[in-house]
């Protein structure tokens, strides 16, 4: 599947580029906000249609944008974005810079164990002093993770907890966290107040769910997640991880 090909899948229309619809807002709000307090320097790395750096400058953070899509990479500029095209360790403007934040939303399994760990060693040298490495994807340990990793031709990669701490031993960073993706709906989140309490509860009898079948199943599958995308949370050396 060309770039072109992919943006028509995904719908990502340019009228609609860096637009925060109600139920990202509220998403990003549960996910993001309690694990970046501050604002600072942030690189997102595959930001797609714009959704997140929308959000993230709306917060008052400072973001660079990296893409391997031309064409998306030339919509972000054309809205006032620092975008480029390329891979982190290939951009010259951005190897001087440390980042507080790095995030990489539904991009890892797009590459090759190669490209992974590259990116990790990159974002090891460029973490800054109590920076973080926020990462979503599919969970691959999951029997709920399957249709997410599955549904695209452009998935190469399964990653599960484990995966994710090699990786971190292998390049000097720390996990501080490997957590289970919140359900999200734009649809609930447009219904304003009554809607958001809604998809709190439903996000809550989830969790309550899963949590139940990890009790019953431990002893046969100590391992299996229960997740449909997992959230780590990575932080360098010299950090102080809970």
């Amino acid at each position: 599947m060309n770039n072109d090909d992919y943006m028509g899948w995904k719908n990502w229309q340019e009228k609609d580029f860096g637009r925060v619809t109600p139920g990202a807002r509220f998403y990003f709000r549960q996910v993001l906000d309690p694990k970046m307090a501050k604002c600072g320097k942030v690189l997102e790395i595959g930001f797609g249609n714009g959704s997140l750096m929308g959000y993230l400058r709306e917060k008052g953070h400072r973001v660079i944008g990296l893409e391997v899509n031309e064409e998306l990479v030339r919509r972000a500029v054309k809205n006032g974005y620092l975008a480029y095209k390329g891979a982190a360790w290939e951009i010259a403007a951005i190897q001087k810079i440390q980042f507080d934040f790095i995030i990489v939303f539904d991009v890892l399994e797009h590459m090759r164990q190669g490209e992974i760990v590259s990116l990790f060693k990159w974002v090891k040298l460029h973490l800054s002093e109590n920076g973080s490495f926020i990462l979503k994807f599919p969970e691959g340990a999951s029997p709920f993770g399957r249709a997410g990793q599955h549904g695209d031709f452009s998935h190469v990669t399964v990653l599960t907890r484990s995966k994710v701490q090699i990786l971190c031993v292998e390049s000097g960073l720390i996990l501080k966290s490997y957590d289970d993706d919140l359900l999200s709906s734009n649809t609930m989140s447009s219904w304003g107040l009554i809607g958001r309490v809604a998809l709190r509860i439903i996000q809550s009898y989830a969790a309550l769910v899963k949590k139940i079948l990890r009790i019953l199943l431990y002893p046969l599958a100590p391992s299996m997640s229960f997740a449909t995308n997992s959230i780590a949370v990575i932080v360098g050396q010299q950090a102080n991880p809970s």
